[in-house]
């Protein structure tokens, strides 16, 4: 059987959502809690479409007044699994004082689905977690949540930047939306922010039906 022309692909930024999710009071001590607190909170909800590739943490340690005594830049590891990202931040330890996360970035896999078959797109999504200064006293996080890959929408722009049906919206965008709609429910202020490629589609929870007529065509 020849395999069908894929009719979408990554566009940049497809679609930014984000919230805020309170801390409650037991899981701010130590500050490190905290982050494996929201990353117990989301995993549920990204896991059934997101597998973890890569991971990208910001964090410092602190002394017994709080003041900063190093800060770790965006430190790198390669992951496979939501459990190996939780146990990358249970063992963040400094050679001193009290270490607090800053930021934490996950690159994700998505599950999509092609033609009723599931296939991984690589590094098709990202997760954000970030921490108000001081961290050291975390009361909430900020989420932002991003999908580079456009299967969600049921028009597409090919290579050429010409408009065209993506029949698999039908069977992803769904899932998407369910998504979504359970990261809004565990958090405040969910909005949608920006899309790169599709600023007339995206809404709160997904993207609005459009047609190969609704996408302005490009140069």
């Amino acid at each position: 059987m020849t395999r069908r022309e894929r009719t979408w692909g990554y566009s940049g930024q497809v679609g930014e959502w984000s919230g805020d999710l309170e801390v409650p009071e037991e899981r701010r001590s130590p500050p490190l809690a905290a982050a494996r607190y929201v990353l117990e909170r989301v995993r549920p909800i990204l896991e059934p479409l997101h597998r973890p590739a890569r991971i990208e943490v910001s964090w410092g340690e602190y002394d017994e007044a709080g003041e900063e005594l190093a800060f770790h830049e965006l430190e790198e590891a390669e992951t496979t699994s939501w459990d190996a990202v939780d146990a990358h931040l249970a063992q963040l330890r400094g050679a001193h004082g009290t270490t607090a996360v800053s930021c934490v970035f996950v690159h994700l896999d998505t599950c999509v689905l092609e033609a009723g078959t599931e296939t991984w797109a690589e590094r098709a999504a990202e997760l954000q977690i970030s921490f108000d200064a001081p961290e050291v006293q975390p009361v909430s996080a900020q989420l932002a949540y991003r999908t580079s890959i456009d299967v969600w929408l049921g028009a597409t722009y090919d290579e050429h930047r010409q408009p065209r049906a993506n029949p698999d919206a039908a069977s992803n965008a769904p899932r998407l939306e369910a998504m979504l709609h359970r990261l809004r429910e565990v958090t405040a202020d969910f909005q949608a922010g920006e899309s790169q490629t599709y600023p007339f589609a995206i809404v709160a929870t997904g993207f609005r039906e459009v047609t190969v007529d609704d996408l302005p065509r490009r140069g």
